[in-house]
């Protein structure tokens, strides 16, 4: 196993230069797996930009971001900006030290965890410091076989364009439903598991429709790939003032434009837009009551109309 550690500050900011320096230099000895630890201060957007970004794009497979969360600091205080950042990036949230904090303590924060949006793929309890090794180092789950020489990359912190068609799905839900992940040595919901591959963005398959209707309510979603970029005006606009989006009860979106990733959580009469640390891709949910569900295709028609050209290739 080789270590490399990174002097200089912090790898998201201060020595960033000194991280890229560093992970070119280990992924040309051709490792087969790189797990990256920052430390509890570290603002992880800033990381993923950069093996996120064109440089290393294409040299690693990233793998589910995991955030280990002390159950019984969060407790004693209200999280710092970077904790709460960590959260929000974070594919999996995992409590520790739920023995001093106390069963009330770790339930609230899971139910925080599970609350945020996007959803994560797994929130679950660490008991006597036993983390999966396959939550660290999984499987590949590319839809599309990853070049030769890509290396997967999983990063442990301590705290539609023209021509393509989107697919459609009925249901709703960002992964998988099935009771495979309570064999693991962690305390989970049973309806958590890994996503189908099938749901897997991909530059052939870059926007995915969910929709679900109840008695209730009527549910219509997408997530779509990270590079596609929206029209700030336009996806805003799209957002608050279309006729038929403005109907909806509930609006939840993180969508990435061309002038950073932003976060919308809007219900009747009030709506919070800021910046968001998620990176993996787009997510937009709407809900309406049955009554006044809208016609879907009509609907994605003119909310991919607010994405930018593709680039060249």
């Amino acid at each position: 196993m080789d270590v490399r550690e990174v002097a200089g500050g912090c790898i998201c900011c201060s020595a960033g230069i000194f991280f890229e320096m560093s992970l070119v230099l280990l992924l040309g000895r051709k490792p087969d797996r790189l797990l990256i630890e920052p430390t509890g201060l570290a603002t992880l957007s800033g990381i993923l930009e950069v093996l996120r970004g064109p440089g290393f794009r294409k040299a690693v497979d990233l793998q589910p971001i995991l955030v280990l969360v002390d159950a019984f600091r969060w407790s004693r205080r209200d999280p710092t900006a970077e904790e709460a950042e960590q959260m929000e990036a974070a594919d999996i949230v995992l409590a520790s030290h739920g023995d001093r904090a106390g069963a009330g303590t770790v339930k609230r924060l899971l139910d925080h965890a599970r609350s945020l949006f996007p959803p994560k793929q797994l929130v679950g309890e660490v008991r006597n410091g036993e983390i999966p090794l396959e939550l660290i180092l999984p499987p590949p789950t590319r839809a599309e076989v990853p070049p030769a020489d890509a290396r997967s990359a999983s990063v442990v912190s301590g705290a539609q364009p023209a021509g393509r068609t989107p697919v459609h799905r009925t249901g709703f839900g960002a992964h998988a439903r099935g009771s495979g992940a309570a064999a693991l040595p962690i305390v989970l919901a049973p309806e958590q598991t890994r996503p189908d591959p099938a749901e897997l963005l991909t530059a052939e398959q870059p926007v995915i429709r969910h929709a679900h209707t109840s008695p209730h309510a009527t549910t219509i979603g997408w997530r779509i790939h990270d590079q596609q970029v929206f029209d700030d005006d336009r996806i805003r606009a799209w957002m608050s003032t279309d006729p038929v989006v403005g109907c909806a009860i509930r609006r939840k979106a993180v969508v990435r434009t061309r002038s950073g990733w932003w976060s919308c959580n809007a219900t009747e009469g009030q709506e919070e837009v800021r910046a968001s640390a998620w990176r993996r891709d787009s997510r937009i949910e709407l809900i309406w009551p049955p009554s006044e569900a809208p016609d879907p295709d009509a609907l994605e028609r003119t909310l991919l109309s607010c994405l930018l050209p593709a680039d060249p290739v």
